[in-house]
């Protein structure tokens, strides 16, 4: 059953406005379920939309081994289902806070983008001046 779900998402996962399919593992070989960490001061990070925080963990997710990712926004867009204007904000607004690096490649007059998600010194800071706050109290 889970392999047959699998390939429906493979099947369906097309790129938007191309027929392009776009591969995206929801399983490993195996099929566990593939997961991604999210910083939980990310998560709490009010000036950041929900949008930015699913492209981040996405991005971090493309990652893998290698600390870069080179999806397109039309492979982000088709695989998180949010819009590309919404992508180019939220990347921007990540960028900003100091929660991803974009870097921008040229070929023959085509660009493309690499991404590198982070956490941010501030929010390492904050995790670090929460947890002095919290020296002495019993962990809840």
């Amino acid at each position: 059953m889970r392999k047959n779900l699998h390939q429906d998402f493979i099947a369906n996962s097309i790129e938007i406005g191309t027929s392009r399919k776009k591969s995206f593992s929801l399983a490993t070989k195996k099929g566990d379920l593939t997961f991604v960490k999210i910083p939980i001061v990310l998560l709490s990070d009010r000036s950041l939309s929900t949008n930015a925080k699913v492209i981040w963990a996405y991005l971090r997710f493309r990652q893998g081994n290698n600390e870069t990712a080179w999806p397109s926004q039309e492979t982000i867009a088709a695989h998180t289902g949010i819009s590309r204007s919404t992508i180019s904000r939220a990347t921007s607004a990540l960028r900003t806070k100091g929660w991803l690096t974009v870097n921008t490649h040229y070929v023959d007059k085509r660009s493309s983008n690499s991404y590198r998600t982070h956490i941010p010194e501030s929010a390492l800071q904050e995790v670090w001046e929460y947890s002095k706050s919290k020296e002495g109290s019993p962990n809840y």
